[in-house]
């Protein structure tokens, strides 16, 4: 019986090609992230080397886009006219914190910024996740039928 060889997060990040403290938001964001078999000598998280290529492997055929994050496959971008902007900007300070919207885009505070002043285009998950925490549709927040 072959020897399970254990990984930590330093060496998965080796194989991700990204940084250690992107693979330690991937493992408590993905839910695809193995769970880890940590032995009782180690004193961090360890996992199977197969399992984590195999993980490496599929999550990188969905990736083609930033290193370490898949692409937002199939989402729209649109750019909205300045008032639907600025609209959109004003329900969402009424309706919450803004730091509670950009968790919800999965952005920057400056990325969405950016797209208030209309310098970068939404995206449409960005736009229908809004739409649901504010408690409407994706087309009355916009104006477009998707």
């Amino acid at each position: 019986m072959a020897k399970t060889e254990i990984v930590g997060y330093a060496e998965i990040a080796d194989m991700m090609k990204i940084s250690v403290p992107g693979v330690m938001k991937a493992a408590k964001t993905d839910p695809s992230f193995p769970e880890p078999i940590t032995p009782p000598s180690m004193r961090s998280p360890g996992w199977d080397r197969q399992v984590m290529q195999k993980y490496v492997d599929q999550r990188g055929a969905k990736s083609a886009g930033r290193r370490g994050r898949p692409p937002a496959v199939g989402s729209k971008r649109y750019k909205l006219p300045a008032e639907v902007n600025e609209e959109i900007e004003r329900r969402i300070r009424a309706a919450g914190t803004f730091a509670e919207f950009v968790a919800l885009a999965e952005i920057s505070d400056n990325a969405l910024r950016q797209r208030f002043s209309g310098k970068t285009t939404w995206r449409e998950v960005e736009l229908e996740r809004f739409a649901k925490r504010l408690g409407t549709t994706f087309d009355e927040l916009t104006g477009i039928r998707p």
